[in-house]
């Protein structure tokens, strides 16, 4: 019933009429923005199970090229729900959505923002190089932001601060004689191969040859 109680949260109910009828698995970016947009009203007011709901179902309907790996529906899902985990302290989940946010084609003008909570995560996880180097990608990226002056300013300053602090952390390793453990992480993130596409059919090889038979 918690469904019901906000039109945002309708989308789910699509979903679910959408299983019955034998188009389960169809992507619709539409529909995807929908969940999205359910999943930020469910986050807002704090329904935790019911945002991640949303952002896993926007997943599965955001279209993506299978060949690329891009999707911008799909990256914009992984930085909704990677909010959410940072929220929930769950930070090694929010660092693997941040990744494949930006991995997948998240937009240009706001990678700033996943940059930054891609630091946040880093650094709680005691990752100090690794964090400091994504405030300065969110520097980079903030200068391609849509932000008007003040607000730019702002989130400037914010990241300076977080640099600054860092610096001092590192610092006090320093003088204690403490070093930061550097976590090598395996990547399995597993790369789809690499064929050359069909001019006319972008997600076939190019070898393939598509003839009309009007018989």
């Amino acid at each position: 019933k918690f469904i019901y109680k906000h039109e945002a949260h309708w989308p789910i109910l699509q979903t679910i009429r959408k299983s019955g009828d034998g188009s389960r698995g169809e992507k619709d970016s539409g529909l995807s923005k929908q969940l999205r947009d359910a999943g930020n009203t469910a986050f807002t007011a704090r329904e935790d199970d019911t945002a991640l709901k949303c952002y896993n179902d926007a997943l599965l309907a955001a279209p993506a090229d299978p060949w690329d790996e891009q999707g911008e529906d799909m990256a914009l899902a992984l930085a909704n729900r990677s909010a959410l985990y940072f929220r929930q302290e769950k930070f090694v989940d929010c660092l693997t959505d941040t990744k494949l946010a930006l991995k997948t084609g998240y937009p240009k003008h706001l990678k700033y923002k996943v940059y930054q909570r891609q630091a946040k995560c880093l650094v709680e996880l005691k990752k100090l190089k690794e964090a400091k180097r994504s405030y300065l990608d969110a520097q980079n990226f903030l200068n391609f932001s849509k932000l008007s002056k003040e607000l730019k300013y702002n989130v400037t300053n914010d990241i300076q601060t977080a640099i600054d602090e860092i610096a001092e952390k590192e610092e006090t390793l320093s003088q204690d004689g403490q070093q930061e453990v550097v976590v090598v992480e395996p990547d399995d993130t597993t790369k789809l191969p690499s064929f050359p596409r069909n001019p006319k059919f972008p997600s076939l090889h190019k070898s393939l040859t598509v003839k009309y038979d009007s018989s």
